[in-house]
């Protein structure tokens, strides 16, 4: 039962960590969008 609880527990992890470089991914270029576009626009 123990090991069934840590494995679990490990899988939440792991999926929690993925979930937040996605979302710290797309905000990233959603930021680097906002920041080029204009410039690329202004030139």
């Amino acid at each position: 039962m123990v090991m069934l609880k840590t494995g679990t527990s490990v899988v939440k992890i792991v999926l929690e960590l993925m979930v937040n470089a996605m979302v710290l991914g797309f905000a990233s270029i959603r930021i680097l969008e906002l920041l080029f576009v204009p410039t690329s626009h202004s030139v």
